[in-house]
């Protein structure tokens, strides 16, 4: 299986298509974006002349978003949707219409499509997105484990056997490293949060092998590690490290682990 790498273009304080030549710069593979950066055609030409794979992140909760935002991206022809679904407190059988609703939508348009795993969405507990990829099979995700733990409290250690279940439908990773009461660690080179690191490494790594025996060709993996709030701040309000620096080290990082 390839890895291919992406950047979120989340925190990065540039114009768009500046911040396109520094991804390519630092050896990504290619970028997420909100979906009205699609409208921007300067910034697609730029993305397709690099040679960037390009991921459109929507947040939909209503039939009308889903149709304008999939169109936005399809239109540019991003490579995929990534997309925040619905609210954590609509009944189960409401965000099951809407994935389905969601689901017709991309294939309508040839758009490969995913929806994360996070707070406050459809997906914002491991049993939940389990349930929900059972009543929905056609349901691929974008694993954004570091929500998991912060919604559940815990490292997930007891429950192994529904995150084993759901690395069967993940076609993305968003590679953050959180903890039970937040969904980011300050710093992951930090020697404090080895721990944190090597659970989630674990999670990925499960993720990966999984997807390897049934067949798939490759795997998107985004270090979408986020400014403040994510970012924990100082006493001045300052973010406590460097945003582009944790990205790319946590490239590197999972490069090297998944070479060895």
């Amino acid at each position: 299986m390839q890895v291919r790498f992406i950047k979120a273009l989340w925190g990065m304080d540039m114009p768009s298509v500046t911040a396109l030549d520094k991804i390519k710069s630092a050896g990504f593979d290619g970028f997420e974006a909100s979906f009205f950066e699609f409208d921007n055609k300067d910034f697609v030409s730029k993305a397709h002349d690099l040679g960037l794979t390009s991921v459109c992140q929507v947040y939909v909760t209503s039939h009308e978003e889903v149709k304008s935002q999939f169109a936005r991206g399809a239109d540019a022809k991003a490579d995929r949707i990534n997309a925040h679904v619905g609210k954590d407190w609509w009944e189960f059988s409401r965000s099951v219409d809407f994935l389905r609703l969601a689901i017709s939508e991309a294939a309508e348009l040839g758009i490969p499509f995913c929806v994360e795993t996070h707070r406050g969405r459809v997906p914002f507990t491991p049993n939940t997105a389990l349930a929900l990829c059972q009543a929905v099979p056609e349901l691929r995700l974008t694993a954004d484990y570091s929500h998991f733990t912060c919604v559940c409290e815990s490292d997930l250690s007891d429950q192994a056997s529904t995150l084993a279940a759901l690395s069967q439908k993940v076609d993305y990773i968003h590679a953050r490293v959180g903890h039970g009461e937040g969904p980011q660690v300050d710093d992951p080179r930090l020697e404090k949060n080895k721990g944190h690191c090597d659970l989630f490494l674990g999670f990925w790594n499960e993720i990966l092998a999984t997807g390897s025996t049934a067949g798939l060709k490759e795997m998107l993996v985004c270090p979408e590690f986020g400014p403040p709030p994510y970012m924990p701040t100082n006493e001045r309000d300052e973010p406590v490290a460097d945003l582009w620096e944790i990205c790319n080290w946590t490239k590197d990082w999972l490069a090297r682990e998944w070479r060895a």
